[in-house]
């Protein structure tokens, strides 16, 4: 097993930008300000240079050098709202310094995957014209040279659409992953990951409601395997999210998306991790992507 760690959240799960706001003393009405704010900035590479370098007296390795963390994150689901400049300026300045403390891991932004109005890539993937707002822009984010690989988000439910078979929103989903996984190789030239995605299922009937969501999972996963028995960069996808059984009392009062072990989406998590492993694995970024770049 191998774990990709983020080193703040957009979001106030667990403090997040909002936290970094208040021990900055701002008086920002706004997350923006946490993009260009000189403490803040001070106090996020402090955390992730403490981390870097942590000593784990169990494995007595750094954390820069331990092969268990397959790669570090900037920020889960950054946001500045109409004010894509300084996010891209902060994107580019961190990742810079995670790079000069920790060659050794992978490194990627943590976004959703919006697209700007004036992207390069599929500006018409996006779900509704909020997203244009977000500050994002898929391309440029992850354009940035010390960016090893591309990641997305995809929350159907959370943006106002509904999952459901045969819904508008079941086709924006494929077709918001293969927007991504091509843009990933014909303009990016690196790796995609599908690392967030879930949908509760709350639209359909009761007794078909976890139907419904192991049908939303494998066709998800059919746009995965697609991508990578074609030799396109999509190298994989993390569900939202699994539940041990000991805790489904509590998870299921409490999340909307939890999966446990022996429901129809868990089943269809094994069916397609059996489906990855049929396939052969592609070097990327792979020729054909390569090649189309240059054309």
């Amino acid at each position: 097993m191998r774990i990709i760690l983020v080193f703040t959240d957009y979001w106030e799960h667990h403090g997040g930008v909002s936290q970094y706001l208040e021990w900055a003393g701002s008086s920002s009405t706004t997350k923006n300000a946490f993009y260009t704010s000189i403490s803040c900035k001070r106090m996020y590479r402090d955390n992730a240079r403490a981390l870097i370098n942590r000593f784990n007296p169990y494995t007595q390795l750094h954390y820069r050098d331990d092969p268990t963390i397959m790669a570090w994150e900037l920020i889960n689901e950054p946001r500045c709202r109409n004010c894509a400049g300084p996010l891209q300026s902060w994107l580019e300045e961190m990742a810079r310094f995670v790079k000069k403390l920790d060659r050794n891991h992978l490194l990627s932004t943590g976004e959703e995957g919006f697209y700007s109005l004036a992207t390069v890539g599929s500006r018409t993937a996006n779900p509704e014209f909020w997203a244009y707002t977000t500050g994002q822009d898929f391309v440029e984010n992850h354009a940035i040279p010390e960016i090893d690989f591309a990641v997305a988000h995809l929350w159907p439910d959370n943006w106002g659409l509904l999952s459901l078979p045969g819904s508008p929103a079941y086709s924006f989903s494929m077709k918001w992953i293969r927007s991504h996984v091509e843009d990933a190789c014909w303009i990016l030239g690196k790796p995609f990951i599908l690392e967030e995605f879930g949908t509760t299922g709350q639209a359909s009937q009761p007794s078909t409601h976890k139907l419904s969501i192991a049908s939303f999972f494998r066709k998800v996963y059919s746009q995965i395997e697609w991508a990578s028995s074609s030799g396109l960069p999509a190298q994989g996808s993390m569900f939202w999210t699994w539940h041990h059984l000991d805790l489904r009392p509590v998870a299921e009062r409490v999340d909307d998306y939890a999966v446990f072990w022996g429901d129809p989406a868990f089943l269809a998590v094994e069916e397609h991790v059996e489906a990855l492993l049929r396939h052969p694995s592609t070097a990327l970024p792979s020729e054909q992507c390569i090649d189309g770049r240059k054309s």
